[in-house]
This record gives structure tokens, sequence and C-alpha cells, in this order.
């Protein structure tokens, strides 16, 4: 729920200094809607924001991270994690 998220946002006053929301598959567009809406008034106040993205070998893993870090832009810091399914995994995708 969107009401939900707005909780992330009241704990940098508190001096939290990281908060880690796991959103989850299937997040989509709530979250995508709320991060547009409350993302010009939370980075005036300094905090910085970092997307984490989860790959495995399956491509739509991929353009999964891909999708979300094209509605993100650069309006966060990445890391993209490499999860390994099996002791062969390829990445090449």
């Amino acid at each position: 729920m969107p009401a939900g998220l707005d909780a992330f946002i009241d704990h940098p006053d508190g001096g939290t200094p990281i908060i880690l929301a796991d959103m989850g598959a299937g997040a989509g567009q709530v979250a995508a809607d709320w991060f547009d809406s409350m993302y010009e008034d939370v980075a005036d106040t300094g905090v910085r924001l970092t997307a984490v993205g989860v790959v495995t070998p399956d491509p739509a893993s991929v353009e999964s991270v891909l999708a979300w870090a094209n509605r993100l832009q650069d309006r966060v810091e990445y890391v993209v994690v490499e999860n390994a399914t099996g002791a062969l995994s390829d990445f090449t995708y």
C-alpha cells in the first residue's frame, strides 16, 4: 500500500542512518508511483537512495532490473547482485 511506504520516510528524521526496504517481487507499479511522488521532497532533505537489484542467470531477472533502472534513472545509486542459482550459473545475458 502506498501509505505504508510513507513510514520509511519518517525514519531518517530520527537519525536512523540506513533503512532497508525489501519491496519484493511484484511490488511494481505501486512502489514506482510512490517513489515518483515522494522523490523530490526526500532528495531535498539530503537522503540518498540506493536500489539493490538481484539477478539470476534467468534473462527475465535481468530484464526486471533494467526496467526498474529505466524508471529510477539517476535518482538512485545502484548495487546489482549476481545470485548464482547453480554451480554452473551462466551470467552472459
